[in-house]
């Protein structure tokens, strides 16, 4: 029984040395396809395809809105509306020119909901107002689209870096994308859904992938 006994204790060392040296050499093995994915499609995630939204005061000059409701704009307004994207508040009235009484237009006042707010990144693109008596005009980036790998074609590693040759198309449609769609539904460039081809550099650091800067 102490010969069995020592044999475990020695046994036991021997197995974790040995699972260490694979650790070991795994973190310098060569990038796998499904490691160059993920990496690419973290990025993708981080930067999604956004458009531009006009919110807070629109001006619609003197048009109807029943005319505006039937130009692309007014679709795409009322089917953002429509998905709970934003409220719009019709004009009240004339608004007019404190300068010149006969200059006057209509405006829409446009407001994000908090689903809408979800789907905002970055930066609002402000223009400034044109005069005392404007206001200015506002526009939100919001997400329409997101990229995602379809294929790894080619992948080669060189020690520490790598590339990857890939094929990707445009997913995980967001409702602003939809809302566009049913406005422009002959529009097929935006978020198309045709595959793309690109390539991509990789480097590892302390074992870790991640797209290169370089």
């Amino acid at each position: 029984m102490l010969a069995v006994d020592l044999r475990q204790i020695v046994f036991f060392p021997v197995v974790a040395a040995f699972s260490a040296l694979l650790c070991a050499c795994s973190s310098n093995a060569d990038m796998s396809a499904r490691q160059a994915t993920v990496v690419l499609n973290e990025s993708f995630a981080k930067t999604p395809d956004t458009r531009k939204v006009l919110t807070g005061m629109n001006n619609i000059g003197r048009q109807a809105l029943s005319d505006l409701w039937n130009t692309p704009d007014g679709k795409y307004q009322k089917a953002m509306e429509a998905a709970g994207l934003l409220t719009i508040v019709p004009p009240k009235g004339k608004i007019y020119n404190p300068a010149n009484p006969r200059q006057w237009m209509y405006a829409l006042d446009v407001k994000l909901t908090e689903r809408g707010k979800r789907m905002v990144r970055g930066t609002p693109q402000i223009i400034p107002a044109p005069s005392k008596n404007t206001w200015n005009t506002v526009y939100e980036n919001v997400v329409f689209c997101t990229k995602q790998v379809t294929k790894i074609t080619s992948i080669s590693t060189n020690d520490e870096v790598a590339s990857a040759e890939y094929t990707w198309e445009y997913g995980s449609f967001t409702p602003f994308y939809d809302a566009y769609h049913l406005a422009q539904p002959t529009d097929t460039s935006t978020c198309s859904t045709q595959p793309q081809t690109a390539s991509a550099s990789f480097v590892r650091r302390n074992g870790v992938w991640s797209l290169s800067t370089q």
